[in-house]
């Protein structure tokens, strides 16, 4: 399970919003400090109620330094095979290992069957991993097309 770090229901300063992209990605700046923003990314329910996860790996552990676009880890479905990329540059902070170990159990529920009891999970989608970083907010806004959400 996802310690608070990066538990969107935490006691940490919430900036309240969202920002998404096409493809449905999305991230939430969760804390910001001398150190850099700590970050919650993830992908929509809309995203993986249509690919049916039945497989996920993270090729790194926590504390782990990563370059944006670098592979995170791996998503498979029967229908496609995503990779993680990395949004931001930074450590990685938390990875949801909750939904690894749920999809490593049984590999063919379906999205509604997890979802209810998932706590790794907020308004928008499921958080696959945080990471603390010093990249503009605004670059990777911009070079990525993300868009704001508000938090309501």
């Amino acid at each position: 399970m996802l310690k608070n770090i990066i538990n969107p229901r935490s006691n940490l300063k919430r900036l309240m919003s969202y920002y998404i992209n096409k493809n449905q990605d999305y991230f939430k700046i969760i804390k910001k400090s001398e150190k850099g923003n700590l970050i919650n990314i993830g992908f929509t329910h809309e995203a993986f109620k249509e690919i049916n996860i039945n497989y996920m790996n993270f090729d790194y552990k926590p504390g782990t330094i990563i370059n944006q676009g670098e592979s995170i880890g791996l998503l498979e479905s029967t229908k496609a095979s995503i990779e993680i990329e990395s949004l931001f540059n930074g450590s990685i902070k938390e990875l949801n290992t909750e939904l690894s170990n749920i999809v490593e159990e049984n590999p063919y529920l379906e999205y509604d069957d997890y979802i209810n009891d998932l706590k790794s999970k907020d308004k928008l989608g499921i958080i696959l991993y945080s990471i603390e970083s010093n990249d503009s907010i605004e670059q990777i806004i911009k070079d990525k097309d993300f868009k704001l959400v508000k938090d309501d």
